[in-house]
């Protein structure tokens, strides 16, 4: 394995239960609608009952768990433990029956060994592949014949696209990659001052009267934010 797809293997498996616990995935909502597909999906592929389905770059498994309520035989396949493991949790606690299987999409074919009625792949994935045609080769040879691919995916010109100081967009990083990752956000200590409205008695200012001080507060290990707090 290369220094690229180990730095974003490890990328995946460290945020994989962050993100289990956002908002962003919705993993209670999905617990209690069984649905995560957006309505384009939903409007192309229609009905998926009684067919196979191979989910590449699965990820926690909403999408794989989504088809596989609605009928579907559903593999997922992800190179990430940690996102898979999230996925298998989600399996069992909805009682939902999906399949999910470790390995890296490029050797897709080889790995699952078993061909499907449709490939499905949705949403940031072609832009973590430096070779398409061996990503393309890997989803043929995961087709039945007659079998359909399945591809949404957003253009990557929008990942390095942000706003610029005078206003407007500016590229924030090469389009077309490099050798070595890109790091949008390097390790920093977090500190600044941050404000409050504190109730009379609040626990955190230790006195009964109004008043302005300055106290402290952890946003992480041995990180101590300084804080104006006013009651």
């Amino acid at each position: 394995m290369n220094r690229h797809t180990e730095v974003n293997r490890a990328f995946w498996d460290e945020i994989a239960p962050h993100h289990a616990a956002s908002d962003h995935y919705a993993v209670e909502r999905f617990v209690t609608t069984r649905d995560s597909l957006g309505d384009i999906e939903k409007t192309e592929l229609g009905s998926v009952a009684g067919r196979s389905i191979c989910h590449l770059q699965c990820h926690i498994g909403l999408d794989s768990l989504s088809l596989a309520d609605q009928g579907a035989e559903v593999t997922g396949l992800d190179f990430s433990a940690e996102s898979l493991r999230v996925a298998r949790e989600l399996a069992d606690r909805t009682g939902i029956e999906a399949t999910f299987v470790r390995g890296d999409v490029l050797d897709a074919a080889a790995v699952l060994a078993a061909t499907y009625d449709l490939v499905f792949t949705t949403r940031g994935v072609l832009m973590w592949f430096g070779d398409l045609d061996r990503w393309a080769d890997n989803c043929a040879g995961l087709l039945r014949p007659g079998g359909t691919l399945y591809l949404l995916d957003i253009h990557p010109l929008a990942m390095v696209l942000h706003p610029s100081e005078g206003g407007g967009l500016a590229l924030s990083s090469s389009y077309f990659g490099g050798q070595q990752p890109n790091i949008t956000a390097a390790d920093a200590s977090l500190r600044g001052q941050r404000r409050w409205a504190a109730a009379s008695g609040d626990p955190r200012m230790g006195a009964s009267r109004r008043q302005r001080g300055e106290c402290s507060c952890r946003r992480g290990p041995g990180d101590r934010l300084p804080a104006r707090a006013s009651r």
